[in-house]
């Protein structure tokens, strides 16, 4: 017969393996699921978010098209005004001034244009404006002579004609504007009085200018941003010479219809190249374009990978020790059982944060360290996860993670009536020439110097860095009530360091918007958020302009 003290080693042994194996795998299986959605979390807010600069620029160029078109409509017969010399000449001249503004209002645009119907006016009758860098401003070119183009070329001149054919609004795909000697992308508008085609609206912004954002998105070690059209083909790759469209993944349906489903930017797609597994997600714009994000699986699951096989080693020597210490356990262990196993249950469960009683040298004393010392592990892993997720690793502030979260939050308090906060939206100024001029050093030590102003400024505020450049402090309480003493004292601040500084790193140039949240104007965050970054970049114009922010705008926003 077995004695007692068999019966409860054998009884250990079971409950040690048993909750050892357990507790290792829920938490493999919860380090693998939590770090896949943090990955594919990270990389469709990354794509998301340069994507939606891009489709910025697109948006603008749209506006300023359509306000261009809806002038060039006027109330008077317009086939006898494009037909006599003196009144299309009028026309035109009156046009002039609109189409310039436009075109200096719009962010990217290098040339504008307004181009008569050749079957009622005249084929060079029209407006053409361009310019070749920012640094110039919109000159007069002549206007395309589409009397002189032969029919083997009119592919050169499909800026006109894709639009009059399709009778609609049309982006067309980067192609070289001879005019101006650059890529360009274009957005063409046709021009209706009734039924009467008075001619297309067009306006042109650097194909470079898209190209140069994805350029900057470099995903992991050898991930990559790519753009391509509405057929899968691919308009601009980082190595200029892409192996593969888009076609060549087999799964490319399956992954838009799953993408289209996908909205809580928890997933990823995972396809094969080349023997090879990769990660991918995508942005589709309004235009037709996308961008897409793709990165190898192994480089996303590197740290994972690791993190796992720590808690397997930890997990195996935890259940050696515990058997080893088995062999030796008496009667007296009984009741320390069931506080053990009740610890168990609690870290299978999840609940990593327990203390068991320690202490006792004997066989449940070390049983109870050990498992102790597991918890920990695990603990700091999960903690080693979030902090990675939620933290931003240059200037320790709050990332764009923690900042998505606090959006979702504060949208739910807008939709429970009870949301009181407002935010700065700050920009820093001339960070790429800092890289250029000084190196990426400097840079960093320039965007430390602007955090660290603006947590100083902002103490009771958490403060998120959103983008290489840019960061947001939400305002609640004090500082809520103080945001327009804030911002001046902010300003000020800037000043002194800026006077003070020896080194060209250590000065500071941030622009910074402010806005608070009105029930009766705000229908959700982002409502808040545009007013903030409409002020910003006002601010941004007049320091860029030698005028100093404008301090008046911010105190109305209280």
């Amino acid at each position: 017969m077995k004695s007692i003290q068999t019966k409860i080693v054998v009884l250990i042994m079971m409950v040690v393996i048993l909750c050892s194996g357990v507790v290792g795998g829920l938490s493999v299986w919860r380090l693998k699921t939590v770090s896949d959605q943090n990955s594919a979390q990270i990389m469709n807010l990354s794509c998301r978010e340069e994507g939606k600069k891009i489709e910025h620029i697109f948006h603008s160029v749209e506006q300023s098209v359509k306000i261009i078109a809806r002038n060039a409509v006027k109330s008077q017969n317009m086939e006898k005004v494009l037909q006599d010399n003196y009144l299309r000449v009028m026309y035109i001249e009156e046009l002039r001034p609109i189409l310039l503004a436009a075109a200096n209002s719009t962010e990217g645009a290098v040339a504008v244009y307004y181009h008569l119907n050749p079957e009622i006016a005249p084929p060079d009758a029209g407006l053409f404006y361009s310019k070749t860098n920012y640094n110039q401003t919109f000159l007069v070119q002549k206007v395309t002579d589409l009397s002189k183009i032969k029919p083997e070329d009119k592919g050169t001149v499909d800026w006109y004609y894709k639009a009059v054919e399709g009778r609609s609004p049309v982006w067309l795909e980067p192609y070289n504007n001879g005019k101006i000697a650059e890529n360009v992308v274009s957005y063409v508008v046709p021009v209706y009085q009734g039924k009467l085609l008075l001619g297309i609206v067009g306006m042109d912004i650097l194909f470079s200018d898209i190209t140069k954002i994805i350029a900057d998105v470099k995903p992991y070690e050898n991930g990559m941003a790519c753009l391509i059209n509405s057929d899968g083909e691919v308009l601009y790759h980082p190595t200029g010479q892409p192996q593969y469209t888009v076609d060549n993944i087999e799964e490319w349906n399956e992954f838009v219809a799953d993408a289209e489903n996908n909205s809580d930017g928890k997933n990823a797609f995972e396809y094969r190249r080349n023997g090879k597994s990769y990660r991918l997600t995508y942005y589709a714009m309004e235009n037709g374009m996308s961008m897409i994000l793709t990165a190898p699986t192994s480089e996303i699951n590197r740290e994972n990978n690791q993190m796992v096989n720590n808690v397997i080693v930890v997990v195996i020597w935890i259940i050696i020790i515990c058997i080893a210490g088995a062999f030796t356990v008496s009667q007296s262990v009984i009741t320390p059982l069931k506080d053990l196993t009740r610890a168990a249950k609690e870290m299978a469960s999840g609940n990593l944060k327990i203390k068991l009683p320690t202490g006792s040298k004997d066989e449940v004393g070390i049983l109870a360290d050990s498992m102790q010392q597991m918890a920990d592990c695990l603990s700091v892993y999960m903690d080693r996860i979030n902090e990675l997720a939620y933290t931003d690793p240059l200037t320790g502030v709050k990332s764009k993670v923690a900042y998505t979260e606090e959006v979702g939050r504060l949208e739910k308090s807008i939709e429970e009536g009870v949301a009181q906060f407002g935010l700065v939206f700050f920009d820093l100024n001339n960070l790429k020439t800092m890289n250029d001029t000084y190196g990426h050093e400097a840079g960093d030590r320039y965007i430390k110097g602007a955090c660290r102003l603006i947590c100083t400024t902002y103490k009771h505020s958490p403060v998120y860095r959103i983008g290489g450049d840019e960061f947001v402090a939400i305002l609640r309480g004090a500082d809520l009530l103080n945001g327009s003493k804030l911002i001046k004292r902010f300003y000020d601040r800037m000043a002194i360091i800026n006077r003070d500084a020896e080194d060209p790193s250590e000065k500071v140039s941030v622009a910074a918007g402010m806005a608070v949240f009105k029930e009766e104007m705000d229908a959700d965050y982002q409502s808040v958020f545009k007013r903030a970054d409409g002020n910003m970049y006002m601010n941004k114009s007049a320091i860029k302009a030698g005028e100093g922010p404008n301090l008046e705008v911010e105190r109305l926003q209280l």
